[in-house]
């Protein structure tokens, strides 16, 4: 859940907001109405959905190796598509949608962490499409989409379609089914105009967003999330959660601090005592020699330190 997200009203959270859109996917009653018209409007298609899973985790089996939670895995079919090569049917598709609201300042991130993330969410739906025994080409079709408020490639458009393509041949596609998709919610060109409401509506859910009959379908579907009292109760449980959490990253920030102020005092200590003793010793007439000597033994210095502590407060004698 996103910072801000925090301190809204729940009747003031968008459908890019985390929580919101993980509720409305996993309402029994509008989850798999609302990705009918999410796909229907990015893919321009008609889409067939047989089933629909939220905050899925998807691992390797290597404990050692990274595990990812997807927010949204839809599987069913999208028309038109090829048919599979081995049985003749319609090839399903495996759809992970992200919503991604935060932008990070810095631009490392934004170029490399949603590209290579978007790689990894692929990777890793891919593991588990194939049953042993399965040709290859019985893979189902895997499709990436991250909607985000902001523009990852700077190009103003509204969606960004990627595939494999030959770097020698122009326009020769590789064709493996695999496909990503990155939405900017603010884009103005490259897209219908359903596109551009629909996104404008997930980034800014208002009544004065709602200019067609479909958004107005949905605005109604989730104004009912928004509403429901179950939904409701998990969104504060949702805000106190996140208030412990973050109260015990403050009380352990403050205990790390006392910590450090601790060790502080103390080399500061052991700082003030090196230069008495230097001094005393010094005012005494104690040759360098066996001052060193008597600072490696008593102070457990090496002789590099000691060397550097006596140049040091030798100089400050001198003043």
């Amino acid at each position: 859940m996103e910072k801000n997200e925090m301190h809204k009203p729940i009747e003031e959270l968008n459908v890019l907001d985390d929580f919101l859109f993980r509720e409305i996917v996993m309402d029994k009653e509008h989850g798999e109405e609302f990705i009918h018209y999410f796909l229907k409007t990015v893919l321009e298609c008609e889409v067939s959905i047989r089933e629909v899973k939220a905050q899925m985790v998807y691992t390797t089996g290597d404990p050692n190796l990274r595990a990812i939670r997807m927010d949204v895995v839809t599987q069913g079919t999208i028309l038109p598509k090829e048919r599979n090569p081995v049985t003749g049917e319609k090839k399903e598709t495996f759809v992970d949608v992200e919503m991604q609201k935060q932008e990070k300042d810095a631009k490392k991130w934004k170029k490399e962490n949603l590209r290579n993330r978007s790689r990894l969410y692929q990777g890793l739906l891919d593991v588990g499409l194939l049953k042993p025994g399965q040709s290859f080409g019985e893979i189902p079709n895997v499709l990436i989409i991250i909607c985000m408020p902001f523009d990852l490639f700077k190009y103003d458009r509204m969606i960004y379609t990627f595939q494999h393509y030959c770097e020698e041949v122009p326009g020769l596609a590789l064709e493996d089914g695999a496909k990503r998709i990155f939405l900017n919610t603010k884009g103005k060109i490259g897209g219908r105009k359903e596109l551009q409401e629909m996104l404008q509506y997930i980034e800014n859910s208002i009544d004065e967003n709602v200019v067609s009959s479909e958004l107005k379908t949905i605005h109604n579907l989730v104004t009912a999330v928004r509403q429901n009292k179950e939904v409701r109760v998990k969104y504060m449980l949702s805000i106190e959660h996140e208030q412990e959490i973050r109260e015990e990253g403050r009380e352990e920030g403050r205990e790390e601090g006392r910590e450090e102020g601790k060790k502080e005092g103390i080399e500061e200590g052991r700082k003030e005592g090196l230069e008495a003793f230097i001094l005393d010793n010094l005012e005494e007439n104690i040759s360098r020699e066996r001052i060193l000597e008597k600072l490696q033994r008593r102070f457990e210095l090496s002789e590099e330190k000691a060397k550097a502590y006596l140049e040091k407060y030798s100089d400050k004698a001198a003043l």
